[in-house]
């Protein structure tokens, strides 16, 4: 399936508030830092968060759904992909980082032979861990990233992920006890995930990134952007924690952070 690039890939992603600052998703984010340290010439077309405005493009684009609702009906998301070099239509950045390692192996890779399960493996174990930074990441703060059109959409199924009934206010940590116990519990996801990578390695399977640091940025970015990169909460993640593994790691993945 080796090809040589000859068109620029479609790369969908949501827009942020203020298109002047990176996009605002830190799902979309894996895609990007995967094109981005392959060299893969691409244009970014942003979307609104609303499922259906993403629907519509996808439908409309040949992309195919990413997975199934609970009704059963088909479930359209970002990140998506057009490849026109191949016509080839790719959605979920998993997904997408495996075809584009298998359509240009010439690139660097994502994710190594034999590393599939592994990788998938610490995505998945990452989730939970990061759950307290995305209440940090609810309201007041969301309004932060998404656009006006966007917020009423998202502040509404945001909170029905949560279950039923529950709003962006309820999630957030609001008193000061509050705060205290989910920054407490992130500290010791960030040391959790800190052990598994080691002291030793620079990124999880060594010297080189691969896609679950890539997973991990996309997180670490976040967190930057939401406190700001002179905050206390953003230098005792990037600097104390973990003996500052994570700022480290960030800082070696943002030669890839382009947009």
């Amino acid at each position: 399936m080796a090809v040589t690039q000859s068109k620029p890939i479609v790369f969908y992603d949501f827009i942020s508030r203020d298109p002047k600052t990176r996009p605002c998703n830190p799902n979309t984010w894996k895609a990007r830092y995967c094109l981005n340290y392959k060299g893969l010439a691409y244009t970014t077309i942003y979307i609104e968060y609303h499922w259906q405005d993403v629907e519509a493009v996808c439908k409309e684009s040949g992309i195919p759904p990413s997975r199934t609702n609970p009704d059963g009906t088909p479930k359209y998301t970002l990140p998506s992909i057009i490849d026109p070099t191949t016509g080839t239509a790719v959605s979920d950045s998993f997904r997408i980082a495996e075809y584009l390692d298998k359509a240009y192996p010439e690139t660097p890779v994502v994710l190594p032979p034999g590393t599939r399960g592994l990788q998938a493996a610490f995505v998945e174990g990452l989730f939970p861990k990061m759950l307290p930074l995305i209440k940090f990441g609810m309201d007041p703060t969301a309004s932060k990233f998404i656009t006006e059109k966007s917020e009423a959409y998202f502040r509404r199924v945001r909170g029905a992920d949560w279950g039923p009934g529950v709003t962006l206010k309820d999630i957030y940590p609001d008193t000061q006890e509050e705060k205290n116990v989910e920054w407490k519990n992130l500290e010791k996801a960030f040391e959790g995930i800190g052990n598994w990578i080691g002291q030793e390695n620079k990124f999880i399977m060594g010297d080189r990134p691969t896609f679950g640091d890539f997973a991990l940025a996309a997180f670490l970015w976040w967190a930057r952007e939401l406190w700001g990169e002179d905050s206390e909460e953003w230098k005792e993640i990037s600097t104390r924690w973990g003996e500052g593994r994570s700022g480290k790691m960030l800082e070696n993945l943002d030669q890839y952070g382009a947009f």
